[in-house]
């Protein structure tokens, strides 16, 4: 019996160094039960803007916290939105606001999925977007994108894939 003990104490152990060495710190991030109010996605502009139809019958625009995706006009842009159509598109999500409006009058936003997904750590991971480490700190993304470029995962296929920021710049 004693060994079964030892044998749960390094199972749990195991499962938290796991937990710290995979999943980062992940308390730096909200989570989907913090959600400040939900809507029903009715449009996907590209990999990391949507409109969604609030409670009030009220549509507004976001833009995800966290990531960049690669602008209409870059490689990767129509694979970037449907892929986080493919997330949310018609869906019911939950809005975490980080920023009452950016530049453009958008709420900056966390987006968790029906399952309780992190909407940008959904993109990074999946090669869809950039970490936008000028505007957000997550180690947790950081780690995500330096594991897609790695595994040369959606757009870090590419040869040299241009930072959207780069590209908004020429």
């Amino acid at each position: 019996m004693k060994r079964y003990g030892s044998i749960l104490l390094l199972l749990v152990l195991a499962g938290f160094v796991y937990r710290q060495a995979f999943l980062g710190t992940q308390s730096e991030l909200p989570v989907a039960g913090d959600c400040d109010y939900f809507v029903e996605v009715i449009a996907v502009s590209d990999g990391d803007t949507f409109t969604g139809r609030t409670g009030d019958n009220e549509e507004v625009r976001f833009r995800i916290q966290g990531i960049d995706a690669p602008e209409l006009s870059q490689a990767f842009s129509r694979k970037s939105r449907d892929y986080l159509a493919g997330l949310i598109q018609g869906k019911r999500v939950c809005i975490k606001v980080q920023r009452e409006e950016d530049g453009f009058g958008r709420p900056v936003v966390y987006a968790f999925t029906p399952d309780n997904r992190d909407v940008g750590a959904e993109m990074i991971k999946a090669g869809m977007a950039w970490h936008f480490k000028k505007y957000d700190s997550s180690d947790l993304y950081s780690k995500l994108e330096e594991e897609a470029r790695t595994g040369k995962v959606g757009l870090w296929r590419d040869q040299e894939p241009i930072a959207p920021w780069i590209y908004r710049a020429h």
